[in-house]
């Protein structure tokens, strides 16, 4: 028995996968698509120009209204007075700030002043000895006593009565000088200057 197919495939139907209309409408939309895209960044860069020609008017506005204030107000000459005065001001500051950092300064000396060095001073007087000179250094530590007596042999009875006073106790007179005042003969002119000694 033989078969005979007369079907053959150039008789078949043949589905098309792309059709020329299918490729059209395909090439259609994408060219809509693109052209869509393209206003869109048209109109974005439209947008962006505007708002960049928007601030260079503020920012040109702005400058043109600092120039016609820096105009209007006029530029002040400087005062020469009170440059000085300023500059004596801060100098006198500086002095002041130096002065408190000192008396705060416990290590300077004493806190508690020289009111008794000068009691201890006026307690003890002498006749005939009188003194012309009196200077505390040191917080008190360094005392120079200058003077003069009719009666040399006051001057080791003074020391030694200022010896008893409290403020002068642990107080050496390292330095004593006496000598004969040139105008009047009869008087002589001492110079004592004294160091703390520290105590142990």
């Amino acid at each position: 028995m033989q078969q005979i197919n007369l079907y053959q495939p150039l008789f078949r139907k043949q589905e098309k996968i792309f059709s020329a209309k299918t490729m059209l409408q395909g090439a259609a939309l994408v060219l809509v698509g693109m052209l869509l895209f393209f206003v869109y960044a048209a109109w974005q860069t439209y947008s962006l120009e505007n708002q960049v020609a928007q601030f260079v008017r503020q920012r040109d506005d702005a400058a043109k209204r600092v120039a016609d204030l820096a105009r209007a107000i006029p530029e002040r000459s400087k005062n020469m007075a009170l440059e000085q005065e300023v500059v004596r001001l801060r100098a006198d500051l500086r002095d002041k700030q130096r002065v408190v950092a000192q008396l705060a300064d416990r290590r300077s000396g004493n806190t508690t002043g020289y009111a008794a060095h000068l009691e201890g001073l006026a307690r003890q007087r002498l006749p005939q000895l009188w003194l012309t000179q009196i200077g505390l250094r040191g917080g008190g530590s360094v005392v120079e006593l200058r003077g003069s007596a009719f009666n040399p042999e006051q001057v080791p009875q003074y020391l030694q009565r200022l010896s008893a006073e409290a403020a002068f106790n642990g107080v050496e007179f390292r330095q004593f000088t006496l000598s004969r005042a040139e105008k009047t003969p009869q008087q002589v002119d001492f110079v004592l200057l004294t160091e703390r000694v520290e105590t142990r």
